[in-house]
């Protein structure tokens, strides 16, 4: 996909899939969110995607994965994020058992800071879940997914 390698698929749902990817220009290491090959036949999706993406790319925050690129190859759309390494809090509270009080408070502080920059920038989430909440290694957690966000 143009200068991404596509290396490892992390996930996916009705928003598209999600890999691993590798940028062979500057070797460093990106999420790529690939969209449903339905969405490429709907106008008013796509455009959706254009404008809601212009207003995520203008985020920056520690709480919020950020967004670093997106465009279309060959029919294909996409969207570039920052990889980090981690989990997403379902995949972790499956793997580790309920969090403390202590370990919840701090997360959805994190959780709370992300949405709050988002919502100053005039995008609600609309899809907040553990699943779209990820943990760094870093201890940091990050809000995914705003492709459903409402600008």
């Amino acid at each position: 996909m143009g200068y991404y390698r596509l290396e490892k698929k992390l996930g996916e749902g009705g928003m598209g899939s999600v890999w691993q990817a590798l940028h062979t220009k500057l070797e460093t290491m990106v999420a790529v969110k690939i969209l449903p090959a339905e969405w490429n036949r709907d106008p008013a999706l796509l455009s959706r995607f254009e404008r809601e993406m212009k207003a995520v790319g203008k985020l920056k925050h520690p709480n919020i994965v950020r967004a670093m690129d997106a465009g279309e190859f060959q029919g294909t759309h996409y969207l570039v994020m920052e990889f980090n390494e981690g989990q997403d809090l379902s995949q972790w509270v499956k793997s580790r058992g309920p969090l403390t009080v202590a370990n919840a408070r701090g997360m959805l502080r994190h959780a709370a800071l992300g949405l709050a920059h988002a919502h100053e920038a005039g995008l609600i989430h609309r899809d907040i879940k553990p699943s779209n909440l990820f943990l760094t290694k870093q201890g940091t957690v990050q809000i995914l997914d705003l492709g459903l966000a409402r600008v």
